[in-house]
């Protein structure tokens, strides 16, 4: 498979910043004056510990993705591939999907196998993230907590059967896939409680969650660059829902996109050579 564009995915984390601190400069008086109050301190915290944890299991994610599919990646390669598939996300593309596609056919795999595991791991993940938010959302969500459960739960009934489709023996490496899309959520979680933290708000386990669901949904959306705009709006439909303050929940996004994206930026600079080996194997 072979993945060309032309711009670089430092341009997009650029184009994601600035705009992101233009969506700051225009929120409500209500966003305005939580920024006055945030607490830069926690902030960096969250996206200097947060982000990196996040790429490391974004990597061994991939890792086990390739393992599902029959083939071997470097968990060295594989971070960083993770690293450059965030970077991607900046693009108005579903850029981590399109990376990690790339990735498992220039290792050898088919271009269906290839996308079958990947949509697998998307599936645990996306369906982990229901569960979450319907089971600890049981109080504020009420009679919508069920559905969401049972989503959650046909959600994993057909990753398992996407990872059947990928190989006959699946069940070793889908159950690890589970250890780790729950590890990648549980972190996710911890950096949105502290984002909020930042803002001066307490944080609960569910307000954290509608946060990730928001990313989630825009991660599958991906047609604007880094859902700039789209992860805003959702977090503040949904936090509706949790008893979140809309300008609250935007304003922890953007703030949390901010942070996350100069991060990335900064994490991408020292690899920026050997990334580009590895672009460079992506698209010969």
């Amino acid at each position: 498979m072979s993945i060309r564009t032309n711009v670089h995915p430092a341009i997009g984390l650029l184009i994601g910043a600035i705009a992101t601190a233009a969506i700051v400069y225009v929120l409500s008086r209500r966003s305005r004056d939580l920024l006055a109050d945030l607490d830069i301190r926690l902030l960096v915290i969250s996206a200097a510990i947060g982000v990196p944890v996040m790429v490391v299991l974004n990597g061994l994610e991939l890792r086990q993705v390739a393992q599902l599919a029959g083939r071997t990646i470097a968990t060295r390669d594989a971070v960083q591939f993770a690293l450059f598939a965030a970077a991607a996300n900046a693009l108005p593309v579903p850029g981590a999907a399109v990376v990690r596609i790339g990735v498992l056919t220039r290792a050898g795999a088919s271009l269906k196998i290839a996308t079958l595991a990947n949509l697998a791991s998307m599936a645990v993940w996306a369906s982990l993230v229901f569960m979450a938010f319907g089971a600890s959302g049981v109080a504020q969500l009420g009679a919508l907590a069920g559905p969401l459960l049972l989503i959650g739960v046909a959600g994993l009934g057909s990753s398992a059967l996407l990872a059947r489709q990928v190989t006959t023996a699946w069940t070793r490496g889908w159950l690890h896939l589970l250890v780790i899309e729950a590890l990648i959520i549980a972190a996710d979680v911890c950096r949105y409680a502290v984002v909020l933290a930042a803002l001066g708000i307490s944080p609960s386990t569910i307000h954290a969650l509608s946060l990730s669901a928001a990313g989630l949904l825009t991660t599958i959306i991906g047609i604007v660059p880094a859902g700039l705009g789209v992860r805003e709006a959702i977090a503040g439909f949904l936090a509706a829902g949790v008893d979140l303050d809309t300008s609250v929940a935007i304003t922890a996004s953007a703030a949390d996109r901010f942070a996350t994206l100069a991060v990335l930026g900064i994490l991408t600079v020292p690899v920026l050579p050997r990334l580009r080996k590895l672009v460079h194997t992506l698209s010969t």
